[in-house]
Parts: C-alpha cells; structure tokens; sequence
C-alpha cells in the first residue's frame, strides 16, 4: 500500500496547450505591444531586422488609410534568437516570448515555398494565433505576385486581430452569378482583368482564351484571373492587396455577397468591413484628426540572455528526503516508442514530495516531431452559449491529416463528455484538411470548473501531413500591363501527401469554467443544428447533384432534418 505519497508531475512537451495570450493593445490609435520574433534556426544577419523595420512602417501607414484614419502601430518587438550574438542595443525581454509572438519569422513549412500566412481557425471575428513569414520573403524587394510586404502585413493582420477571411477561393476561383454570367470569386467585382490559360511548352510560354465546361457551364480548370495593373477599384484587401489601386476593405456597398469563399461561408455573407467595425478595437475608437499620416513606429530589438541557474544548498537537515528513504537521482532514458507507464511506491512513515520531469524530443534532428496542442475557444461560459473544443495536430508548420482525434471534459462533479474531433470543415471546423481538429460542446453538467483532456493517434487506415499549406495569401500568376500580359513565374508545384507516425498521446488543455445552468435539473436543449456551409452544386446530364456534410440534430450532433427549397 502507498502511504501519503505525493506526486508532481511535470510534462515538458512542447507546446502542450495552445493558449495564445498577445501583449497586443491599442492606446489612442496605436498598436502596441506587438511581438516579431525571428526562430532559432534562421542565420544571423542584420538585414533581416531592418526589413522587418521597414515593412512594419509601411504597414503602418497602409493600415491608417485602409481604416479610414483609425488604426496604426505604435511599438513593436523584435525577438533576437539567443543563437545570434549579443549586441549592446539589444536588451532583455519581459514578458516576450517565441511562443507568444504575433508574428514569426522561421524557415518556409516547405522548400521554395514562402508563401505568408495566418494560421487563423477560429469563427468570425475570432483572432488567429500567428502571422508566418520566412526571411526569404522579408528580404526580396516587391514580390509581385504579393505586393510590397506592407500590404501583405494588414492583409495578415486582418486575419490575425479582426478574425476576417479571404475573398478568393483556390478551389473555386470562378462561379455562375444570378445574372448567369461567370465571375471571378473576388471582391469586389469592380476589379477587372482578363481570363486566360497559360501553356508552357519547352521554356516558352504563350497565353490563350479559356474554354467552357458544357457540363459545369464553367471555365475549364487551367483558367487563371489575370488582373489588370492598372485598376479603379479600391476594394478589397482581403483579396488582392497587391494592386496600386487597392487600399480599402470590402464594405457593405462593395462586398459580393455570391462570391463561394470564406469570408461568406464563416460570416454569413457579412463584409470584411463589417466584422471589423464589430471589433473591440473599432468600438473602443475613433478617427484621428488634423494629421495625414500616423507617427512612425518605434522598434525595440530584444534578446534572453543566458540562462543563470542557481544551486541553493540547505544543509540545516530540515529538507523533504534521508538517505534511508530517497539522496538518489534517477535518469531513464527512453527510446521506444508506445505507452510508457511508471509506480512508486513510498517506504517512509510520512508524506514525500518526487518530482518527476519528462523530456520528449525529436528523433531526428532534421526531421521534426508530431505535435499536438488543445484548448478550448474561450475560458469562461455560460450554458446559453457553446463553446467549441480545438485539437491542432501537426508537423513543423504542416498540418497532420487523418488523425483520430478525441477529447474528454470532465467536470467538478466526475461527469465526463467524450467528443471526437474532425476536421471536415463542417459545423465547429473553420477549414477541412488544415491539421485543427474541432468540435461544438454543449452538454454542461451544472456551473464550476471543467477539465479539457485530448488524445490523438494514428487511425488504422493513414495519417499523413498535408504538404499544402490550406490557407495562404493568394499567389497572383500575372498582370495585364498596356494590353498585355505579363506572367509572373510559375507557383512551384505542391508534391504529394507524406505518410507520418502519429504516437498515441494524451494531452491538457488548460481548464474553463461555466455559469448559469439551471441547478438540480437537465440543460434544455437552446442549441440549433449547425448551419450548412459546404453545399455543393454540379450538374450531371440534365440533372442537378448537390453534396453537403450534414448537420446534427443539436449543432453537430445526432442528426438533423433537412428543410430544403428548390
């Protein structure tokens, strides 16, 4: 029998539990606290600070004249690797840190592929965790097919603070409008181009007029927007921020409310411009006055120094072991993989404090882990609204696939609620195949503290990383300048889905608590089966075939019926 034996256990994976808490805030119109942090792993050099700098000051001003006058950035961080050396002008951070950084620069997530990103899963109007660029980006002048790296930095942003979506649509970047003609998925439709196929053929290249689908009554699949450099449009940033002419969001007049992309799907056809007039930040200003553009930012460069570990001795006797019970240090190291389970057992007549610290780490060190982090979309709730769990499960930046991903809540009381994840891109999941594994939980059992455990592992059938990143900014092949066309080179081809091994591991995503359930009786039942947001529509013959994942009876569980009007 263990007598009194008390365990701590202290779990260093990394990144256990998402919990991304930004030092961001806005004071009289200015964003401060923003933190840049440069990974590790990317070479020293000094360039990468000063494009850091001027991006940031270009987006400052991009940003001011986007919200009509409203928003600029006042101070930001950057975060110095301890790999690079010290530097008098570098001074120790606070509060900054890698994982909480707003913004990273670290290698591309695949080789020549530098694409910007936000890795955004929330609903709408939700913030995103973190903006991705890699020093290749940074440090080539005007990519065209992004624009200045300013405008692609509020292109970002928006995802990150406001919780807005893109306009375009990689995977329906063409659709049949009510007026039966085909448009581009863009916003707004004011911006005008040309649409082409490019054909390559031994290092030339020519450009021809695109064909249509008798079936489908659409383009054929090689067909591309081609904008024209030279435009009137001044919407949107959220889908090609790269054209001169563009420095405005989408508004309630300018918004294209048919077009098949997130931005419609996730805000129920509510314009950019709109979710961010709802924003806190929008509600809690106003427009600056007397001045034409905002102050410039003011830059901090930091870096940790290195760690200093002190070794207190106490030789009083009064500590928690003797030398008859535990003096001894014990280090296993572990290299199978699997389930590892460990006992003690406590000889003493009294209580013992162990403590026991498990280090995981690659395997290979050029090959990166699995990892899985968890948390819950908000910390606190009460019972008249759901709350909705999140998994991401992923390798590098890549997103794993096909995981069987389970969640287990727990309250005060023992109760417990098992849900599995998917990440279908239906109900709570905000993208299919992006690696975030999500749910809607609703079953409160009375008001408290609740406890989020998740467990992911390797389905029988596969598990793989999905090599292309889902949610990227959009890649413009081409510009149509004084009536002609002038390609900009090819998007590097995605290669295939890898296999991966997903070890079966059981992580904490931090605790939540819940007010105002009814006492001493069961939760009616306020929630509505979730919305449809992936209704497809094909025609085969003279018929119409229309595919949707279904809803559940009660948000994305049971099933629902469907009322349907044709």
């Amino acid at each position: 029998m263990v007598s009194g034996l008390k365990v701590l256990l202290f779990l260093s994976l990394h990144l256990l539990q998402e919990v991304k808490s930004s030092m961001v805030h806005l004071n009289n119109n200015g964003y401060e606290g923003v933190v840049i942090a440069i990974n590790p792993s990317v070479p020293e050099d000094e360039r990468l600070i000063q494009s850091i700098k001027e991006m940031v000051t270009q987006a400052s001003t991009y940003l001011f004249e986007a919200t009509k006058r409203r928003f600029y950035f006042r101070n930001v961080s950057i975060l110095v690797p301890m790999t690079w050396k010290s530097k008098s002008e570098y001074l120790t951070p606070k509060r900054e840190s890698y994982d909480q950084a707003d913004v990273i620069v670290a290698d591309p997530y695949l080789k020549n592929r530098d694409d910007p990103y936000t890795l955004q899963y929330g609903q709408c109007g939700d913030r995103g965790q973190y903006i991705h660029f890699t020093p290749n980006f940074l440090l080539t002048d005007n990519l065209p097919m992004y624009g200045l790296q300013g405008r692609v930095f509020v292109h970002e942003w928006a995802h990150l603070r406001w919780g807005v979506f893109d306009e375009y649509n990689r995977d329906r970047p063409f659709y049949m409008s009510e007026k039966n003609t085909i448009e581009a998925t863009r916003c707004s439709t004011h911006v005008s181009s040309r649409i082409m196929v490019k054909e390559c053929q031994g290092g030339s290249c020519k450009s021809r007029k695109c064909q249509r689908n008798s079936k489908t009554r659409l383009y054929e699949p090689k067909c591309t927007f081609i904008p024209n450099k030279a435009q009137a449009a001044k919407n949107s940033i959220m889908f090609m921020q790269s054209l001169d002419s563009v420095v405005e969001f989408c508004t309630e007049k300018t918004h294209n409310t048919e077009a098949p992309n997130q931005q419609n799907k996730m805000c129920n056809y509510r314009s950019t411009w709109d979710v961010i007039k709802k924003s806190a930040d929008f509600q809690n200003s106003s427009p600056m006055i007397g001045t034409e553009a905002p102050p410039r930012p003011a830059f901090s460069l930091l870096r940790f120094k290195q760690r200093i570990v002190c070794l207190v001795l106490d030789k009083s006797g009064s500590m928690k072991f003797n030398k008859k019970t535990l003096p001894k240090q014990l280090k296993y190291v572990l290299f199978q993989t699997g389930t590892w389970t460990y006992s003690l057992f406590n000889k003493a007549n009294e209580s013992q404090l162990l403590t026991v610290t498990v280090t995981t780490r690659a395997r290979s060190p050029t090959t990166p882990p699995v990892i899985v982090t968890a948390h819950m979309s908000q910390n606190t709730a009460r019972y008249t609204r759901p709350m909705i769990v999140y998994a991401r499960v992923s390798q590098g930046f890549l997103p794993v696939l096909g995981a069987n991903v389970t969640a287990t809540i727990e309250a005060e009381d023992g109760h417990q609620v098992t849900l599995e994840l998917w990440d279908n891109g239906a109900g709570a999941d905000t993208l299919k195949n992006d690696g975030i594994y999500s749910r809607y939980f609703a079953e409160y059992h009375g008001n408290g503290r609740y406890s989020l455990k998740v467990r992911a592992q390797a389905r029988k059938t596969f598990t793989k990383v999905n090599l292309k990143q889902p949610n990227k900014a959009l890649y413009v092949p081409g510009y149509v300048e004084n009536g002609e066309i002038i390609w900009n080179p090819s998007e590097p081809e995605y290669p295939e889905d890898k296999d991966t091994t997903v070890v079966g591991r059981e992580i904490t995503g931090g605790p939540f608590t819940v007010s105002g359930t009814h006492p001493g009786g069961d939760i009616p039942l306020l929630f509505p089966s979730s919305k449809v947001t992936d209704l497809e529509a094909q025609f085969e013959g003279d018929h119409l075939h229309l595919t949707w994942t279904a809803p559940g009876r009660i948000l994305d569980k049971g099933k629902g019926n469907l009322d349907a009007e044709f």
